[in-house]
């Protein structure tokens, strides 16, 4: 039993493949059965596509048998939105939605959104990948993402060295002890719960529907103490709306807005930053959770592997449980009702009328 996970909150013991196993559905004489498939993976990442897409797909003939691979074609497409998916083993796929009710069916479930763990259920395949040949596959299904009530899986070693294969690769690192530092309080144009508030204005945000209010979050620069690896470049902050949660009470955030240049409260809050960070790091670190793309640069005509530089982090929480340090979160006082302001009246004064003139 120690495949089965619950979705729906009933236990499901699937036959679980990892992405790559997916292309068995058009590479074999046989078709693979999908029936009661999943893949447990977690969204590296959700955008809007604004622009076409490169793709590059092979041309089949015949159905239900043996496939004919004729060339690649590889050519523009215009999506809905594109998920980036990460499966257990470190494998990357890709689903595209046509359209804004497919993308919708795709995220019935509200409560998933990037750095959530979640059931792909029975993914195929298509024969296509992203950006050419030996880029991540594309999968599709006819099911919701749906939440997977899933333990941490163990960390994928992590290179930076040069990689000439193209496309998304993911990292997966567990009880990472870190430095967080240069805190600050921005606005962003989001302040939906799919996109996590990481993305702005920078890329087309996943969410379905814009939020009208201004999404304040916490923007933080990482490194890992140890190793060396920054998991933001410089001049860049990481943010997200989990991290912040974990920092800051979220009540007192909208309290915060208004005061974000303030130099005493930045100081206060990157004081309680580092202590529950330290406290974090010394009960079981952190767990991250996140994507690259290898580079590459021209020389003499040629194309060359460059190390990896960029790394963009999907989701950073603590490996304990909250109550290791829920009690320091930054919280500001909520202000107290407006006292009630007690108006003198005009004193009344009773004349008793007139008896008239003695007697």
């Amino acid at each position: 039993m120690d495949n089965q996970i619950l979705i729906d909150n009933e236990p499901f013991q699937p036959r679980l493949f990892d992405f790559l196993q997916t292309q068995w559905s058009t590479a074999g004489d046989e078709a693979i059965v999908i029936d009661n498939t999943v893949v447990v993976s977690t969204i590296l990442n959700i955008t809007k596509c604004d622009k076409p897409v490169t793709v590059s797909f092979r041309s089949r003939s015949g159905v239900g048998g043996p496939s004919t691979k004729k060339a690649n074609i590889a050519g523009e497409k215009q999506f809905d939105r594109m998920f980036v998916l990460g499966d257990r083993v470190g494998s990357t796929a890709i689903i595209f939605t046509k359209t804004a009710a497919q993308s919708a069916t795709i995220l019935k479930y509200g409560e998933v959104g990037i750095g959530s763990i979640v059931a792909v259920i029975e993914p195929e395949f298509n024969g296509s990948y992203f950006i050419r040949d030996n880029g991540n596959p594309i999968i599709d299904t006819r099911f919701a993402l749906r939440p997977a009530d899933s333990a941490f899986p163990p960390s994928l070693p992590l290179s930076l060295e040069p990689d000439a294969h193209p496309g998304y690769k993911m990292f997966r690192l567990q009880g990472q002890r870190l430095i967080i530092h240069g805190a600050a309080i921005e606005s962003k144009t989001c302040a939906g719960s799919l996109c996590d508030r990481q993305q702005g204005t920078k890329v087309g945000c996943g969410c379905l529907v814009a939020q009208p209010e201004l999404g304040w979050v916490l923007g933080v620069r990482i490194n890992s103490i140890g190793s060396g690896v920054s998991f933001t470049t410089p001049g860049e902050l990481y943010y997200s709306w989990v991290l912040t949660k974990t920092f800051i009470e979220p009540a007192s955030l909208a309290l915060l807005s208004g005061e974000s240049d303030n130099i005493t409260i930045r100081r206060q809050i990157r004081a309680t930053i580092n202590e529950i960070t330290d406290l974090i790091n010394d009960h079981g670190g952190w767990n991250i959770v996140g994507w690259y793309k290898p580079g590459t640069t021209n020389q003499d005509g040629d194309t060359i592997p460059v190390p990896i530089k960029v790394l963009h982090p999907s989701s950073v929480v603590p490996a304990c449980e909250p109550g290791v340090y829920i009690h320091l979160l930054f919280n500001i006082p909520p202000p107290p009702p407006p006292a009630a302001i007690r108006v003198n009246q005009p004193r009344q004064v009773i004349i008793p009328k007139s008896q008239g003139p003695p007697q």
